[in-house]
This record gives structure tokens, C-alpha cells and sequence, in this order.
């Protein structure tokens, strides 16, 4: 028996359809055995790939560390391993850049077992009781914070992926470039944006980051609603342990680009350069990748990487509606810069937005700024 060792995030999103297929995949009759451990949140976040790798044969993982990946050469380039995992029918059934956001520098680090990105999520009951409407524009939901404070995730990095997906449905490219990071004027009108928001959010959203705000809604009797944050399908499931705290996930909103689209995110499956069973791995993944694999992951708790089975009717019924509410969504979305280093600006770059929408001594186009002079430092 083979055994290979895997690691994924702690949260039932990401273990809950991946451990049940992982249980159908180990009782089919080879000899691979496959287990899962698990690290937080924040580690996913932040800590650095080279060294996690080096402990599994399997490893997922948040793309933005795809430049890392290139530079130190720990996750083995699944491009010579097209034709055996059937690249080309993956790549077409991926929602939005899914499968493109782990292609880097000509190899494909890994391949999506986890799509998402940041949409705006709602208690329909509250909003109900309240009579309020889902927000559709920026405007309606700077009029709603008016009445009611507004939910944002702003722990560390996350006010930094609001900024990008403000600017990003604005339509400016998020993705970075060699001068800059997104265009300078859109970045200030997000900034103004943000702090118009921020203006109307409860003091304790500077430690949210998108599970702290969801967790935070699900118990709430006061916040209704949230225009940006990576969308959860557990929280719409309607086998949610705690009763009445089922959330509403649904499209960003608009600004003014009509095919704006916000920061994608998700998770990607990838083989470790140091596994020793490197072949049984490929089986593994080969497996963990099929679109019925996702279909049945999705029924079971998981937020699946196919298009197959975001467009699957019994998922989306087992997901209370989430995956048809926020596929336009993802299919939209944009990817952020990826180059090795990124994840410390990212850090930098929270932290400093954080900083400028209280501190308003700054000017918005200041404070854009010093965010793409941040970025350009970060490029050395």
C-alpha cells in the first residue's frame, strides 16, 4: 500500500467534500491510501510554500503563491502530465481564470479543487424584516449604510482584496504590471469608495477577515449585509448546525464597468517536487479533479473547481441556491499579481490601506500612491 500525505485548510469548506471523496477514492480498489492534515487559515494565507511542501505529496494551496513556486522549484509542472490528467477538458470546464491563476512562467502548478471570489452576501431575513432591498449598485449600498452598518472584512490582507476587487469592477486590470499596480486613478476612487464604506462598519470589522465577517453576520441581529467578501457555500447550506444564521451569497455590486469583475480566489490542488510516489499522486489528483468527483464534493460540503458542478442542479440545491447566485460572479472575476514575494506586499499593502482609511490626512490619490510605490518596491 502506498500511503501519501496531504495537506488542505481547517475549515469545512475545504475538508468536508474533500474527505468524502478522498474516503470513496482510498475504497476503490488500488493500492493508494491517501490522508489529509490540516493548517489555519492564516497559514494558508501566509506561510511560505517551499517549506510546507516539502512535508506532503499533495499540497493546496491559495494561487498567489505560484510565483514562489516557480522561483523554488517545490510543486512539481503538471504540463508534461497533460495528456495522463486531461488538462485541456479541465482547463475548459473551469469557471473564470479557475484554472488560469495557477498557470505561471509556462507551467501549470497546480489545478483548481476549489473556485471562489469576492461577491456580496445578505441576511434575507433581516433585510425582510428591515424592508430592505439587495443593494444591485455601489450607491444603493452606500444609501443602506446610511441606515444600517454595513459588514467588511478588514484584518490583514483582506482590506488590500477589497481594494483590488473595487477597482477591478471599476475594470481596471488587478493583475500588475511592471510600472504599476492598477491604474492610479481608479485606485483612488477606490480608496474613496472604501472609506465611505468603512465610514458605516462596526469598529470590530478591522479584525474580520472573510470567516471573522460571516461568522460575525450569521450571529448578528444588526448586520444585514456585506458588498464584498470571498463567498463560503457552507454558510448558505441548509444544513447549517446553527439555526437562522443561513447567509444569502449574491453578485458584487455594480459600480460602472458592466463586465467588472472582483479578486478570484479559491484553492489549487498540487504535487509536491519532493514526493517520493510521485505516480500515485498523479492518480490521486487525476482522481480529486474528475468532474463527478466535484459534482459529489459539492453535494457534500465542498466548493468545487468545474464549472460541471457549479452548474449542477442537485449541488446547487444542496448549497441553498450558491452556486447559481454567484457563478456570474466567478466567471467575472480577475486575478491579482502572483510574482514570488507577492504575499509580503500583500501583507504590507493591508496594512497600510487599513491605516489610510481611518488617517485621512491623506488624500485618496495619496494613498494610491503609496500603494503602487509599495508595489514597485516589493518588485526590487
Amino acid at each position: 500500500m502506498i500511503a501519501l500525505k496531504g495537506l488542505t485548510w481547517d475549515h469545512p469548506r475545504a475538508f468536508q467534500g474533500l474527505s468524502s471523496e478522498t474516503a470513496r477514492f482510498n475504497a476503490a480498489g488500488h493500492d493508494i491510501h491517501l490522508d489529509w492534515d490540516r493548517h489555519s487559515l492564516r497559514r494558508f494565507e501566509e506561510a511560505p510554500l517551499a517549506e510546507i511542501a516539502a512535508d506532503y505529496d499533495l499540497v493546496i494551496f491559495d494561487h498567489p503563491f505560484v510565483g514562489d513556486a516557480a522561483v523554488s522549484g517545490c510543486l512539481l509542472d503538471l504540463v508534461p502530465c497533460a495528456d495522463k490528467l486531461g488538462l485541456s477538458a479541465i482547463e475548459r470546464d473551469c469557471p473564470g481564470p479557475s484554472y488560469a491563476s495557477y498557470a505561471y512562467a509556462g507551467a501549470q502548478w497546480a489545478l483548481p479543487i476549489d473556485a471562489a471570489c469576492q461577491t456580496a452576501v445578505c441576511r434575507p431575513d433581516l433585510l425582510s424584516a428591515w424592508g430592505e432591498d439587495v443593494p444591485a449598485t455601489m450607491e444603493q449600498v452606500l444609501a443602506l449604510g446610511k441606515r444600517h452598518p454595513l459588514a467588511l472584512a478588514l484584518a490583514v490582507p483582506h482590506a488590500f482584496m477589497n481594494h483590488l476587487s473595487l477597482c477591478g469592477l471599476m475594470g481596471a486590470d488587478i493583475a500588475g504590471n511592471a510600472d504599476r499596480l492598477v491604474d492610479i486613478e481608479m485606485s483612488a476612487e477606490a480608496v474613496t469608495l472604501q472609506r465611505r464604506l468603512i465610514a458605516n462598519a462596526p469598529p470590530a470589522a478591522a479584525d474580520w477577515s472573510s470567516i471573522g465577517l460571516l461568522n460575525a453576520m450569521a450571529r448578528s441581529e444588526s448586520l444585514a449585509y456585506a458588498p464584498l467578501v470571498f463567498c463560503f457555500n457552507t454558510y448558505s447550506r441548509p444544513d447549517r448546525s446553527l439555526v437562522g444564521d443561513r447567509l444569502a451569497f449574491c453578485a458584487p455590486p455594480r459600480i460602472s464597468a458592466p463586465t467588472g469583475g472582483s479578486v478570484v480566489g479559491g484553492a489549487g490542488l498540487a504535487i509536491s517536487a519532493t514526493s517520493q510516489n510521485r505516480d500515485a499522486a498523479l492518480v490521486a489528483l487525476a482522481h480529486l479533479m474528475e468532474a463527478e468527483a466535484h459534482r459529489r464534493m459539492a453535494i457534500d460540503g465542498g466548493q468545487p473547481g468545474r464549472r460541471a458542478a457549479w452548474n449542477d442542479a442537485a449541488a446547487d440545491t444542496a448549497n441553498g441556491g450558491f452556486f447559481s447566485a454567484t457563478g456570474r460572479a466567478l466567471e467575472l472575476s480577475r486575478i491579482r499579481p502572483r510574482y514570488a514575494g507577492y504575499i509580503g506586499f500583500q501583507n504590507a499593502a493591508g496594512a497600510f490601506l487599513r491605516s489610510a482609511m481611518v488617517e485621512t490626512d491623506m488624500s485618496p490619490r495619496q494613498v494610491a500612491t503609496g500603494l503602487n510605490d509599495l508595489y514597485l518596491e516589493s518588485l526590487g
